[in-house]
């Protein structure tokens, strides 16, 4: 994220604001993994939408 300030700023854009809600989200364990087979391993408890802790 700050290289692609950086590149703004040398690019001529000047200062630019990061919008926080379009950063990769971290899906820690579950990564990688397709969300039919975490469902079937814990149906109620995941969701992709949960806010990270």
């Amino acid at each position: 994220m700050q290289r692609a300030v950086q590149t703004c700023d040398i690019a001529g854009f000047g200062s630019v604001e990061v919008a926080r809600d379009l950063l990769e989200w971290i899906y820690g364990a579950y990564e990688g993994r397709r969300i039919v087979d975490i469902h079937k391993e814990r149906p109620a408890t995941f969701s992709r939408w949960l806010p990270r802790r």
